[in-house]
């Protein structure tokens, strides 16, 4: 497995952090912006390493076996959360974002497919005046002709 640096992402931050000026956010309000995206990523990429490594660890024929029930007991057993969209439609938010038609649908589901943890975290049910990342209130914010899916033009996945 390879290790990446941070730093090969500069020129990704950079051109998302321009992609929300032209959204008309301040420069001093990035931040706010930012993380929960951040957060979103780095969650995701925790739970794909995991089943990943679940999926080894079972074995190819075991794994084509495997019952529903079974697979997300074993998830669950990881503790490190849950997404019905990685787990069981075996799709990303890499997958989620190639498709502008059903963008703003598929990300919903996306993200009411998180286990109830992870949905307070990213503050996907957050109400206004909650401390959260409030992930759904910055979307809202920055939705313009294209959808939330303007936040997404400048990343580059790996």
């Amino acid at each position: 497995m390879t290790t990446k640096n941070i730093l090969q992402y500069e020129s990704t931050i950079w051109a998302t952090a321009d992609l929300l000026r032209g959204c008309g956010i301040k420069e001093s309000e990035w931040p706010s912006y930012m993380m929960p995206f951040f957060a979103l990523v780095m969650i995701e990429s925790r739970l794909v390493k995991m089943f990943d490594e679940l999926k080894a660890e079972i074995g190819e024929e075991a794994w084509a076996d495997i019952e529903q029930d079974e697979l997300i007991e074993l998830i669950q057993y990881k503790g490190q959360g849950y997404n019905v969209y990685i787990f069981e439609k075996n799709q990303t938010l890499k997958d989620i974002c190639q498709n502008d038609k059903s963008f703003d649908i598929d990300f919903e589901a996306y993200l009411r497919g998180f286990d109830a943890e992870t949905k307070d975290l990213l503050g996907v049910d957050a109400t206004e005046g909650e401390k959260f990342l409030d992930i759904k209130g910055v979307i809202g914010q920055t939705q313009g002709e294209k959808g939330a899916s303007r936040l997404y033009q400048g990343m580059e996945w790996n």
